[in-house]
């Protein structure tokens, strides 16, 4: 898929790779280009996202239900499948605070639409039931807005290794 380069289909700084099931895409980051998208068999799409708005972003998920997500440093956000931006979740804290993010890198989707969020700076992956809300006071628990926390390894070791990054 791709060649090396700087034009649409092309690749110098390649990032991450995501596919869509819901319409077969795939989502390429790359780092001189943005986003791309291209077809199962490999043709280029269209360029997704390009320019200062890709530029804050580190890997790439999709939900299978027109959604794509994208790190940032300090968050997460999402946009549809049209290019149209639908929400930002950005609160930069510490891991004193169960729902604050410093170093948003991996990023991942289950089959139940739950989020999984790679912080490698605060050492551990965050779990996002679909539908969240970020807010101040939010504690871990089925009945707040952070479903679960999960330790930095998911077999529960006490890794140190801030070297890991998409967790599918």
């Amino acid at each position: 898929i791709g060649s090396q380069g700087g034009g649409p289909g092309q690749f110098s700084y390649f990032v991450d790779i995501a596919i869509d099931r819901g319409d077969g895409r795939l989502y390429t980051l790359s780092g001189n280009t943005g986003v791309q998208t291209f077809d199962l068999d490999g043709n280029f799409l269209e360029l997704f996202l390009s320019g200062a708005e890709a530029s804050r972003l580190q890997r790439v998920a999709a939900d299978g239900q027109g959604g794509v997500y994208f790190t940032t440093f300090g968050g997460f956000r999402k946009y549809a499948t049209d290019r149209t931006f639908v929400k930002d979740w950005y609160k930069p804290g510490d891991a004193s605070e169960p729902d604050t993010f410093y170093g948003t890198y991996g990023i991942a989707i289950d089959p139940d639409l739950n989020i999984y969020v790679a912080d490698i700076t605060l050492e551990r992956v965050s779990k996002f039931r679909q539908g969240f809300a970020l807010a101040p006071t939010a504690a871990a628990g089925p009945d707040k807005t952070v479903a679960a926390y999960l330790p930095a390894t998911l077999d529960g070791s006490a890794s140190h290794d801030n070297s890991f990054g998409s967790i599918v």
